[in-house]
């Protein structure tokens, strides 16, 4: 529009005019606002999908040598987990899992593990029983096990 068509508009034409861009500023606002929660979902969607990545590199990474050659057995009314192998496929590599657990590591003249206190709740049930919810975990993390038990 230029000026000589400007000047020749009549009010009620300007307040229109006046409303219609109004109208079109918040409109550019409401998209502002709109590609501003855009921006903001992407990086979150963003940090999500690193936090996944890093998630399946740190499987795979444990995928490299996840077999587990463990011995489960009853100590007092708990459950110890021991290695199998003294150096191959001991449970050094899942420590942080069997400590989130609730396992401590225990060590005495005969024996040494991981000591589940108190996890032998049924003395009607098995080793193998009682145990399970360990072997599921473990299990559930991704490890292959080799399991043995003593009474």
């Amino acid at each position: 529009m230029n000026e000589i068509q400007f000047l020749n508009m009549s009010l009620r034409e300007i307040e229109n005019f006046k409303n219609t861009i109004e109208q079109q500023k918040d409109e550019i606002i409401n998209l502002k606002e709109e590609v501003t929660n855009l921006k903001d979902e992407v990086i979150n969607l963003k940090d999500e999908i690193n936090a996944i990545k890093d998630m399946l590199l740190s499987k795979e990474i444990k995928k490299e040598n996840n077999n587990l050659c463990i011995i489960f057995c009853k100590y007092k009314k708990s459950i110890l987990l021991k290695n199998q192998y003294q150096n191959d496929n001991s449970t050094v590599k899942c420590k942080e899992i069997l400590k989130q657990m609730g396992a401590k590591w225990f060590k005495n003249d005969k024996q040494c593990g991981w000591l589940f206190i108190g996890a032998f709740k049924n003395e009607d049930e098995s080793i193998e029983n009682n145990s399970k919810f360990i072997i599921e975990k473990l299990q559930e993390e991704g490890y292959i096990l080799s399991v043995k038990y003593e009474m």
